[in-house]
């Protein structure tokens, strides 16, 4: 359950970081690019090994994650009529 957890958090922040390097790359922020795919990189890896060490069934945890993370990326963006 804990790896759950894990997976769920760290594609949260991927999907979060992926979103935020977008927008820092097409705003000319070229460090914050750097930064946020290094972010991504890592959790991506931590990710991975959730996948390893407990099988095919944390995409459930890894699908909410994304969803959590793609939301915080856009929650400004979100005014609950969409």
């Amino acid at each position: 359950m804990l790896i759950a957890i894990g997976v769920f958090f760290t594609d949260a922040f991927i999907s979060y970081t992926s979103w935020r390097t977008l927008d820092n790359w097409l705003t000319g922020r070229k460090f914050r690019v750097i930064f946020f795919t290094i972010c991504t990189d890592l959790a991506i890896g931590i990710n991975i090994m959730g996948f390893v060490s407990s099988g095919w069934w944390m995409l459930i945890p890894s699908v909410l994650g994304s969803v959590l993370g793609t939301w915080l990326s856009f929650h400004w963006r979100f005014d609950g009529k969409t």
